[in-house]
């Protein structure tokens, strides 16, 4: 999966409420939801060991894995802020600050469903890495 970058026709897509729509032709072939997560969460690790960040977090976001999603937005943000603004392109560095606020408002902002909260919930009940990802773009933000 991870490989043909195809996720839309292999698995579907995700839509605004966090929920799986248009199921794609893998979703037809496999027995169960499960299979299909197992799938999906091998491929994102693949992706994230390859530092393919935007590819694994599509990936957790198909499996429905939003704890995932949020773990590795957190884990990039901080690397983000922890180094020294003259050690890195102002641009470059804002440039990135803003991807991951729009793929967090994607994923977890206002018009994301309930279905997201409650999975994080699931691992997180204080929803503590939500806050933490606030807290660090305030701080990239800075």
């Amino acid at each position: 999966v991870f490989k043909s970058k195809d996720f839309v026709s292999l698995i579907g897509e995700i839509g605004r409420d966090g929920c799986r729509i248009n199921e794609g032709l893998l979703c037809s072939l496999l027995n169960s939801e499960t299979e299909l997560n197992d799938i999906l969460n091998m491929s994102a690790k693949m992706a994230e060991s390859e530092a393919n960040i935007e590819d694994a977090v599509q990936l957790y976001s198909l499996s429905g894995d939003y704890f995932h999603v949020l773990k590795i937005l957190n884990n990039r943000l901080a690397q983000i802020v922890t180094v020294p603004k003259g050690e890195r392109n102002k641009k470059e560095r804002r440039k990135d600050i803003e991807k991951f606020q729009r793929v967090y408002e994607v994923h977890f902002g206002e018009k994301s469903g309930s279905f997201v909260k409650e999975n994080i919930k699931r691992k997180d009940p204080q929803l503590y890495s939500l806050e933490i990802f606030d807290s660090l773009l305030r701080l990239a933000n800075f």
